[in-house]
């Protein structure tokens, strides 16, 4: 049996840490996002859709990521969705509208999506 080691208490406020910055975002246009216990969820909110991605789900979630790498409240990211399905991956529809990696808008320097990075944080995705 492992010793459990002791969790050292958040701070009661969180600073970014980049002088000069604007704070954290608190509220998201395309899924909910909630900070409790040090633990960040991510719920996509669009059943009706199986939770399907969208070039601006995509978008604000790259976001969203590489702002909670900095916060002083969070230890891990939970990714969850509301109905039946997680996700069931990139909108097709959506993309072939002309957004996202069918059209103009792009995430990466190379173009297209770019892989979402969260090895500085344990991520957790339920179904």
């Amino acid at each position: 049996m492992r010793a459990s080691r002791p969790v050292a208490p958040l701070p009661s406020h969180s600073v970014s840490p980049f002088r000069a910055s604007p704070g954290f975002t608190h509220d998201w246009d395309h899924f909910g996002f909630e900070v409790a216990g040090g633990v960040a969820t991510v719920t996509f909110n669009r059943p009706d859709r199986l939770n399907a991605l969208t070039f601006d789900i995509y978008a604000d979630l790259r976001d969203l990521i590489g702002e909670i790498e900095h916060r002083d409240d969070v230890r891990v990211l939970v990714i969850t969705g509301e109905g039946r399905g997680f996700c069931s991956g990139l909108d097709l529809k959506d993309a072939s509208s002309g957004k996202g990696i069918a059209g103009e808008g792009t995430l990466s320097p190379g173009g297209g999506i770019s892989h979402l990075n969260t090895r500085m944080i344990p991520t957790v995705t339920l179904q």
